[in-house]
């Protein structure tokens, strides 16, 4: 009786922490990808419902943004029985696309495959990604362009001190005459 208790309570802590937790967690059927659980963190992030979800597979609810990570995805999963931060882009119900990383084990519930998948959107990372790269770059083309700019105006300061120093010279040579420095 103890045991059966402190399992139903560890049961209940798990349910809790899958279920309460922000990112999508959910338990897929492993041959057809039909979603058996999917926690609240799945229906905020991708805009579904759970009466479109529950039975129903990922390839019938159009989630996948590319087919071809699907299928990478699957095969890894196979190969390895678990992915940790697999990059995958999702389409939400209304068609928003959200980049995510993926970690996924496979688990064997009734005798049949499934898997555990925690799916975390880091739509927000990579826009601060893309932000961080277009700003470094924009700070290069300035950079150049400052170089650019100093390079000319090196120059042009240059030639006209070029020759104020060549007449500068030629004033002070000793056998000049006074008509030429006054020329000068």
């Amino acid at each position: 009786i103890i045991a059966k208790e402190s399992a139903e309570k560890n049961e209940e802590k798990f349910r809790k922490a899958i279920l309460t937790n922000p990112d999508a967690i959910t338990i897929n059927r492993f041959d057809d990808g039909a979603y058996i659980v999917a926690n609240e963190g799945f229906y905020k992030t991708f805009e579904y419902v759970e009466d479109e979800v529950i039975g129903v597979s990922s390839l019938k609810l159009n989630i996948w943004d590319n087919l071809e990570q699907r299928s990478e995805y699957k095969k890894l999963l196979e190969k390895c029985g678990k992915i940790e931060n697999f990059e995958a882009k999702f389409r939400t119900k209304t068609g928003k696309v959200v980049e995510s990383l993926v970690s996924s084990s496979i688990i064997i519930l009734d005798g049949i495959k499934h898997t555990i998948n925690l799916t975390k959107d880091i739509s927000y990372l990579k826009k601060i990604e893309t932000d961080l790269l277009k700003a470094k770059e924009k700070a290069e083309e300035s950079n150049r362009l400052k170089t650019e700019f100093l390079n000319n105006m090196s120059h042009e300061v240059r030639t006209p001190m070029n020759g104020i120093i060549g007449f500068s010279e030629m004033l002070d040579k000793p056998n000049l005459s006074d008509e030429k420095r006054k020329y000068f």
